[in-house]
């Protein structure tokens, strides 16, 4: 007789489990899966297949500039050509950074822990930018006030890193002219594009400028910051006209940051255009953090400092943690040439104290 197949029945519950034996989800768990699920958004963001594209100049202004170039002579024509010739080989659509997601900025809290206040705010606003249709990376203009040599600079710089954004600093005590950010005329011999042009002659259109120093503009020269004024304003912006290259661009995608030490110097009409935030001094509680966020820049910029040991004694530490951010970087390079110099791979508290007596040596030079 063949052998007869047995159909096998799971049971069925017939009525709901009691109160006591009912199933609960695991709060680890659900941590795991909800931290998996964002580790997944953030590479389906990154992983994208390019960077959205905005439309720089527009092919008719280029046809119309290319027309009036013909028309100039001598160094101006050649000036005014070769710019307009690049940004036409460039294209008018050019790249624009896209806005990461806020938690990129998380590890700042650990490296500039007095900068928090600021660092929520800009995530703040990555999360807007997040709501928008593309996600483009678009701030409003942010001046950021605190004493001289507590990290300012060096913050924003490694802000715009986690952003992903190429950064253009403008160093504004050193801005000789007015023509120095929006250019000066052809018809003068030393006619050339501004700074502005400058940083967005490039592939990508959403650059961070840094505008470092804002209330120490020369004292001849108050007159050339009137030209950010409509560079400040998105929607005049969107036509920024140099005065060397005639070529209406858009430069309303261009995230602007500044620094300075006393916002009351700073022209009313132009503060007014950006958002102002306060930054103190790190306390000694937060300034082994910072310690160690310069300790890995200068590990990432001087090649020389693989010479030297990773970890720093915790006498030197204690020495360090009583400077101010600026203070640490330049006591440490003079420190490393010092234990340097006696063949040494680690710091001394001997080195740290030799360079804050005024220790200067010529073979500093390969800083």
């Amino acid at each position: 007789m063949p052998r007869q197949h047995q159909h096998h029945r799971f049971p069925v519950a017939s009525k709901a489990l009691p109160r006591n034996r009912r199933l609960r989800a695991d709060p680890d768990l659900l941590r795991q899966i909800a931290c998996i699920r964002k580790m997944a958004e953030d590479f389906a963001g990154s992983a994208s297949a390019a960077p959205p594209r905005k439309q720089l100049f527009a092919d008719s202004d280029m046809k119309a500039q290319l027309e009036i170039a013909s028309r100039l002579s001598g160094d101006a024509q050649r000036m005014v050509q070769r710019h307009l010739n690049r940004a036409k080989t460039l294209g008018p659509w050019r790249d624009v950074v896209r806005a990461p997601y806020p938690s990129c900025l998380d590890e700042l809290h650990r490296s500039f822990p007095h900068c928090s206040e600021v660092i929520s705010l800009v995530q703040g606003y990555l999360a807007l930018c997040q709501r928008s249709r593309d996600c483009v990376l678009r701030m409003p203009p942010l001046l950021l006030v605190g004493d001289p040599g507590i990290g300012k600079t060096a913050f924003i710089r490694q802000l715009a890193q986690l952003l992903g954004s190429p950064i253009v600093d403008v160093c504004v005590a050193a801005l000789s002219a007015g023509f120095s950010l929006a250019g000066l005329d052809s018809s003068y011999d030393s006619a050339k594009p501004g700074q502005v042009w400058y940083a967005l002659d490039t592939e990508c259109m959403s650059p961070i400028v840094l505008l470092d120093e804002l209330d120490k503009p020369a004292r001849d020269s108050q007159s050339m910051l009137g030209s950010l004024y409509p560079l400040l304003e998105r929607h005049t912006a969107s036509r920024f006209v140099d005065q060397a290259v005639p070529l209406p661009i858009n430069a309303s995608y261009v995230n602007w940051f500044a620094t300075c030490n006393d916002v009351t110097a700073v022209e009313p009409a132009l503060r007014s255009r950006f958002e102002i935030a306060s930054i103190s001094a790190p306390t000694r509680a937060q300034m082994p953090a910072v310690l160690a966020s310069v300790h890995r820049e200068m590990r990432s910029e001087y090649e020389w400092m693989n010479g030297f040991d990773i970890e720093l004694d915790d006498n030197v530490m204690a020495l360090l943690t009583e400077m101010t951010p600026r203070e640490l970087k330049r006591s440490l390079a003079k420190a490393y040439a010092l234990a340097a110099r006696a063949g040494r791979r680690r710091l001394a508290v001997a080195d740290l104290v030799q360079s804050f007596n005024g220790f200067t040596a010529k073979f500093m030079g390969f800083l």
